[in-house]
C-alpha cells in the first residue's frame, strides 16, 4: 500500500472517529419533527456504492449497521458492489447530518477508450471509504449521500495498460489516469423506517 492511500485512510477514519463526538455536528440535539432513522432505502447516483451510474439499496440490520448493493452502468458495461456500512446514530432518530464509514468488494477502477469500444475493460476489488449523509430539511422521504472512496488495486490495470494497450496495440492510455482517490454523490429514497423508542425522561 503506497503511503498516499496510508495517510487517506487514516485520515478518513479520523474524520469519522472525531464525529462521534455529537457536538461535531451538534446531532445531539433532537428537535420536533425529528424521525426515525430508515431500516430500508433505495437510492439512485453516480459512484462506486451505485455500481457506477445506477441504483443502491441497503438494508440495516441495526440502526448503525447495515449492508447494500449497488449495480449500474461505470461506462464500460456492467457494474457492481456489495458491503457493510457503519453509520453514527446519537439515538433512535434521524439526524440532518449522519458521518459513516463504508467497506465493500466489487468494481473500483475502469479503463474506457472511445475509439476502441471492444478494449474497454473493468476491474474489481475491495474499497473504502468515509461519507455523510445529509437529510435536508428534516426530510422523511429519503437523504443525500455523498461519499469519498480508498480503492486497493491490483496491477492488473496498469499491466493492462502498458501490455495490452501500449505494447501490443500501440495505444497512447497513460497509468496517470489512475486516480487514487473517487467519490460519489446519490439520493436515498426512504422505503422503511426503524421503529422510534423515544427516551424517557425523569422528573425530580
Amino acid at each position: 500500500m503506497s503511503k498516499f492511500k496510508l495517510i487517506a485512510i487514516l485520515l478518513l477514519f479520523s474524520v469519522v472517529a472525531n464525529a462521534q463526538d455529537s457536538s461535531f455536528f451538534k446531532i445531539s440535539e433532537v428537535s420536533a419533527d425529528t424521525i426515525p432513522v430508515d431500516k430500508l432505502s433505495v437510492g439512485v447516483g453516480g459512484g462506486y456504492e451505485f455500481g457506477g451510474i445506477g441504483v443502491n439499496v441497503i438494508y440495516y440490520a441495526t440502526k448503525n449497521i447495515g449492508v447494500f448493493f449497488g449495480a449500474g452502468y461505470p461506462l464500460t458495461g456492467f457494474g457492481y458492489n456489495a458491503g457493510v456500512k457503519i453509520r453514527i446514530v446519537a439515538d433512535n432518530s434521524a439526524s440532518t447530518f449522519m458521518p459513516y464509514i463504508i467497506g465493500m468488494y466489487g468494481y473500483n477502477a475502469t479503463i474506457r477508450i472511445p475509439d476502441y469500444p471492444e478494449l474497454n475493460k473493468t476491474f474489481y476489488g475491495a474499497t473504502v471509504g468515509a461519507g455523510i449523509d445529509y437529510r435536508p430539511g428534516n426530510s422523511k422521504f429519503g437523504y443525500i449521500s455523498a461519499t469519498i472512496y480508498v480503492p486497493f488495486r491490483s496491477t492488473a490495470q496498469k499491466d493492462y495498460i502498458s501490455n495490452d494497450l501500449n505494447n501490443a496495440r500501440g495505444i497512447p492510455y497513460s497509468t496517470s489516469r489512475i486516480y487514487p482517490l473517487s467519490a460519489s454523490i446519490g439520493y436515498k429514497f426512504i422505503l422503511r423506517r426503524d421503529k422510534f423508542v423515544p427516551q424517557k425522561i425523569e422528573l425530580q
